[in-house]
């Protein structure tokens, strides 16, 4: 048995993946395929207790998140991969803000629409440099991320629940209840460690990874809807998986 194996760094291989994704169950059926993304946001310690949180009814019914990953990039550097659009036509979006993206899929499910705002004023290559989207997720959970290469870092999820809040900012885990707040110490890992070492057992074992072809795709599906979006001025703009 021929077992094709890849594991791709960077969503910068957005089109091989929509490309490929109509021929996936043909290649399934006559072949074991191995393909596992560079996906490891999710992985931290306080994204699975967050999940283990949400899942066990600590914070009641969600009704919204908010989500943010921004780094400074600057002017003068736009002859970095990340401000070429032809490597990272997305800017921000497809750097940084994807993560998130596939973050909240893992936390939340599918979003069912987006509608979004991206400017594109700071750089000479016209790549994006903000972008804010609204999103409603099938469950009927409001969501809102933003990203950009301009301000200071930035990176936090934050999860309102009938019951109480959960917040991940930079590296610490604090929960909200009753107007005190918690915060909860987690072992950290090495989340890069982590996925090549399950992308090896997957091989070993012929068991699917977390996040392989179709999860990919599903968060590009989200990623295009937002461009679109923004393209079509602002429209809320339906994802068709």
């Amino acid at each position: 048995m021929y077992y094709p194996c890849k594991y791709t760094w960077k969503r910068i291989l957005s089109q091989l993946f929509l490309n490929i994704h109509p021929y996936v169950s043909l290649v399934q059926t006559r072949f074991i395929l191995f393909c596992a993304t560079y996906e490891n946001v999710r992985r931290r310690s306080e994204f699975r207790m967050m999940k283990r949180l949400i899942a066990s009814g600590d914070v009641g019914d969600v009704i919204m998140v908010e989500a943010n990953t921004s780094q400074y990039v600057g002017k003068g550097r736009e002859t970095s991969w990340r401000l070429n659009p032809d490597t990272c036509p997305g800017g921000p979006l497809l750097q940084l803000g994807v993560h998130h993206i596939d973050t909240l899929f893992y936390l939340f499910g599918e979003i069912s629409e987006v509608k979004s705002f991206i400017t594109s004023n700071y750089f000479s290559t016209g790549i994006p440099d903000t972008v804010s989207s609204i999103f409603l997720f099938k469950s009927g959970i409001v969501g809102y991320m933003g990203t950009n290469y301009i301000s200071e870092p930035a990176f936090f999820i934050r999860v309102y629940g009938t019951k109480g809040m959960l917040i991940v900012e930079d590296t610490a885990f604090y929960i909200y209840k009753n107007g005190q707040r918690k915060r909860l110490r987690l072992e950290s890992i090495d989340t890069i460690k982590e996925q090549i070492r399950e992308f090896g057992v997957c091989i070993i074992n012929g068991k699917k990874p977390e996040v392989g072809i179709e999860e990919a795709t599903k968060v590009l599906k989200v990623v295009e809807a937002i461009m679109e979006s923004s393209v079509q001025n602002n429209k809320v703009t339906p994802i068709i998986y």
